[in-house]
């Protein structure tokens, strides 16, 4: 199964202290191991950067990304910034981040989309099978 990551879900991950940090680990683990291959747009590691989170001395935020084991960044070309221009055009609330995220798991036929952003959730879910944080344990119970 592929699923694609919204940058919130690395956010949450490496922050550690956010209230799904503990199962954004969990997902993270999951993709290590083989269970997910996971995909995501270039423009997380920017997300990721400029968000303000920190990993413990030994390891860097690009050290993270460079040795995520199953995983793919995608990046952003003509086909993805269409769709992602097109799914603004339909969904006013959403961000060009957020349709850029959303773009690449469409254009990349993804099979999950995973986000922690409850208002891109509520439109993705209309679009691909969708989950937050809360309920990526109902992704792993369905495998």
């Amino acid at each position: 199964m592929t699923i694609a990551l919204d940058s919130n879900v690395f956010i949450a991950a490496l922050s550690g202290d956010e209230t799904y940090s503990d199962t954004a680990q969990k997902l993270i683990r999951n993709i290590q191991s083989g269970r997910f291959n996971a995909i995501y747009s270039v423009i997380v590691l920017a997300e990721v950067l400029g968000s303000g989170t920190s990993l413990n001395k030994k390891v860097t935020i690009n050290g993270f990304f460079g040795s995520l084991a199953n995983s793919q960044p995608i990046v952003v070309d003509t086909s993805i910034a269409n769709l992602a221009g097109g799914l603004r055009q339909r969904h006013a609330k959403l961000r060009l981040p957020d349709a850029i995220h959303l773009a690449t798991a469409l254009d990349q036929k993804a099979d999950h989309f995973i986000t922690n952003d409850l208002i891109l959730a509520k439109i993705a879910k209309g679009i691909i099978p969708t989950k937050t944080l809360a309920g990526y344990d109902e992704v792993l119970e369905s495998r």
